[in-house]
Formats: C-alpha cells, sequence, structure tokens
C-alpha cells in the first residue's frame, strides 16, 4: 500500500478536529457540570443564546429569587431553559448550578413572574432571563414575529387583553351570583308558601 492511500485512510479513519465546534452555554452537547458553567462564563457581563427558538440572556454569578421549591435534575444549562420553555405561561427565568463534585449534571429553579436578580457571592449559579424574543428554528420559515421596537406596544396589548378579561370574569360572577341569589328566594317562596300569604 502506498504512502498517499495510507494518508487518505487515516485522514477518513480520523476526521479532523477544526470542523468541530466547542459547545456553547446553552449547546445541547454540553456534559454540564462546572466545565459547562466556565463555558458560560468567559465573558462578562450578560450574554444571549437560543434555545428552540426562544431567545435566553443568561448571566454568571446570579440567581433568581422567587423560584420554585422543587428543583430539576438536568444534565446542563440547556435543559434548564428548556425546563423553563416548558413552563412557558409560568416561568420567566431559570437559575441553574453546577454539581461541584460531578463533572456533568446540576439542579435547575424555575422562576416565576416578579422574580428579583441576586448577585450570588459564592460564584456557582447561572441565571437564565426567558426573553419575549424569538428567532426561527432550524427548518422552519420565519413568520415575522415581534419586530424590534415593538415590546412597549405589545406589552401595553397584553395589559388591555388582561384588564378586559378581568373585567369580563367580574361581570360574569356578578351576573351568575345575580341568578344565584334568584335561585335562593325561589326556593326560599317555595319552601315557605303560607308565609308570603299572610
Amino acid at each position: 500500500m502506498s504512502t498517499r492511500s495510507r494518508l487518505f485512510l487515516l485522514a477518513l479513519l480520523f476526521p479532523p478536529i477544526r470542523g468541530q465546534e466547542t459547545p456553547t452555554c446553552l449547546s445541547p452537547a454540553s456534559n454540564g457540570g462546572p466545565p459547562n458553567k466556565a463555558a458560560c462564563c468567559l465573558e462578562p457581563g450578560r450574554q444571549e443564546e437560543s434555545v428552540d427558538g426562544v431567545i435566553y440572556e443568561y448571566i454568571c454569578n446570579h440567581y433568581a429569587t422567587n423560584t420554585n421549591v422543587f428543583y430539576h435534575e438536568v444534565l446542563n444549562a440547556y435543559e434548564c431553559a428548556k425546563k423553563c420553555s416548558e413552563e412557558a405561561g409560568l416561568c420567566h427565568a431559570a437559575s441553574w448550578k453546577p454539581k461541584a463534585r460531578s463533572p456533568e449534571g446540576g439542579r435547575c429553579f424555575l422562576a416565576m413572574a416578579g422574580f428579583v436578580e441576586k448577585p450570588d457571592r459564592n460564584g456557582e449559579w447561572l441565571l437564565l432571563v426567558r426573553t419575549d424574543r424569538t428567532e426561527p428554528v432550524a427548518g422552519e420559515t420565519s413568520h415575522g414575529y415581534l419586530q424590534p421596537g415593538c415590546e412597549e406596544e405589545v406589552d401595553e396589548a397584553w395589559t388591555q387583553c388582561e384588564t378586559a378579561a378581568e373585567e369580563y370574569c367580574e361581570m360574569r360572577t356578578a351576573h351568575m351570583q345575580q341568578q344565584l341569589d334568584a335561585k335562593d328566594t325561589d326556593l326560599v317562596n317555595c319552601m315557605h308558601p303560607y308565609a308570603l300569604s299572610f
């Protein structure tokens, strides 16, 4: 076998490493644990990545208060963000703490609306904040979601929608209470027909 043939076989058996990407903070390929947190903390300040089309802001050495008392055992920061996405109506942020004595895994606490961002003096936590911004998922077509600069208009419309829903609920509750009171009166009158005739 010639030298050229041997080199060709080696190239097929051992593909070049430079084609492989290093996992990012919210990469599903990350093993988690302290190495995953280190990948998240390469730069100071807030950074952004997408998980299934939802953009998350993350910041090292911070955590969220107003979290669920229960936690999820997850492999990495990506899975923690995914848990938050699964609870999209309730979860607004997640705090992920890698297992210190294990090269993989960690605990994920989900935070509800009104959470407060706190600095972590021990440097153990990673805060993942779910934004309302999205980006197209690979293989999907863009649907023209929220345009930049429209956040205030969307927030205002959402507030109006919530107010209208609350007013409708109060109106229906009052109407049902009136119907219930009328039925109670009918029941009392039915049980005591002679009381009304005197």
